[in-house]
């Protein structure tokens, strides 16, 4: 009998045809359980920040706990091991940190969050579903399945964005199977709503996500079905963009961006709607999905750096006083380097455990003034930019 965190035991039990034997067991911690604390606090102002969710796993072991109104967390029966720590709130970029070994001698563990309006789906910020049609959007890791009459293409994802901090996504009726048996069928919509953001105090606010659609025959019905994409800012709502059977990355995740006052005036009261159907009347193949859901000021993060396929990667914040924040989008970063005017490199960081979110910290002294960043992944380069520190 063994389970993780506990010493295994071994017993010999004797059995007879027709009768039920009975063995209880009691197993023993591998080490007494201990009061593990932290605290999660907000970067530009070091406040704590209340309701932060904080998610703490080790295979089978699992913690999920909320801070408190100072930003503080206690787990009171925690046991030792080597742990992968989610923590993220509406309104903040979701932070993770993987391989922590957590024992009764840790400190506490703190973490500082970046202020954005940022979802990878790692926990459920309050995104609503609704409509009439059964096969209904689900946050869940995808469930692939295949459409082995079209060529074996992937109706449903088989995995999310890569590079964030979870393996889940908003996807279309999540239950795999043959690529008929979940699917989105008729009658009615299915539609998923972002919770209320506010860009206002952007310069340049945009929107940034990363979509799925795949709508493909089934038997002799030919696909006629569609995914709309809306903005609202509480009193219009607009059409972002549509999608039919023809449109570029059917059945691929595929990155957009939108700049929101081309679409409607930035308001207080924002919010992102996705609506799915299959038109019918026979039904054909329609899978929908969502990921990476990041609203930013397109005045700070050069559009270049988010839109283009080879440059996608955030500096956050700049202007900073050389602690930011590297996040990429698309790619995993494995090397960030740091330049005076000079063309002298006063910073660099290999990055052994590739992932898409890095806490930078410049050498104590780095004066005041404009440097220039290179990051890499995997030997390409994949953002180049201006960093100021003030």
């Amino acid at each position: 009998i063994s389970k993780q965190a506990y010493v295994s035991q071994t017993f010999t039990v004797a059995v007879t045809s027709g009768n039920v034997t009975t063995l209880n067991v009691n197993l023993c911690p591998q080490s007494p359980p201990f009061s593990y604390t932290g605290n999660v606090f907000d970067n530009p102002t070091l406040n704590g920040i209340q309701g932060a969710m904080v998610h703490l796993q080790d295979g089978s072991l699992i913690w999920d706990t909320i801070t408190d109104v100072n930003g503080n967390f206690t787990i009171p029966n925690m046991l030792g091991g080597t742990y992968d720590i989610l923590i993220g709130q509406w309104g903040y970029i979701t932070k993770c940190f993987s391989g922590v070994n957590i024992n009764a001698t840790s400190g506490p563990f703190t973490a500082g969050l970046n202020p954005g309006i940022y979802d990878d789906f790692s926990f459920d910020f309050g995104w609503t579903v609704s409509g009439a049609c059964p096969n209904s959007w689900e946050r869940d890791v995808p469930v692939g399945t295949y459409d082995t009459p079209n060529g074996g293409a992937t109706a449903n994802p088989a995995a999310d964005v890569t590079n964030d901090c979870s393996d889940e996504a908003y996807v279309t009726d999540n239950g795999g199977g043959a690529v008929y048996d979940n699917d989105v069928d008729p009658p009615g919509y299915t539609i998923l709503t972002s919770p209320v953001f506010n860009p206002t105090a952007y310069t340049a606010p945009a929107v940034s996500y990363y979509r799925w659609f795949y709508d493909a025959q089934l038997n002799l019905n030919q696909p006629n079905d569609t995914m709309n994409i809306y903005i609202s800012n509480g009193s219009t709502t607009v059409l972002l963009e549509q999608m039919i059977n023809n449109t570029a990355g059917n059945g691929t995740w595929l990155y957009k961006n939108f700049l929101i006052s081309s679409f409607l005036t930035p308001t207080a009261n924002m919010q992102v709607i996705l609506s799915t159907s299959d038109a019918g009347p026979g039904g054909t193949i329609v899978e929908g999905g969502l990921d990476k859901f990041f609203v930013y000021d397109s005045a700070t993060v050069a559009v270049n750096n988010i839109a283009s396929a080879d440059e996608n990667v955030s500096i956050y914040p700049n202007p900073s006083k050389g602690k930011f924040q590297v996040l990429s989008f698309k790619f995993s970063v494995s090397t960030i380097e740091v330049y005076n005017v000079l063309g002298d490199c006063i910073y660099k960081s290999l990055i052994s455990n590739p992932k898409s979110l890095i806490d930078v910290s410049l050498p104590s002294g780095t004066g005041k003034g404009m440097y220039f960043y290179k990051i890499t992944s995997e030997d390409k380069e994949i953002a180049t930019g201006k960093l100021l520190i003030e």
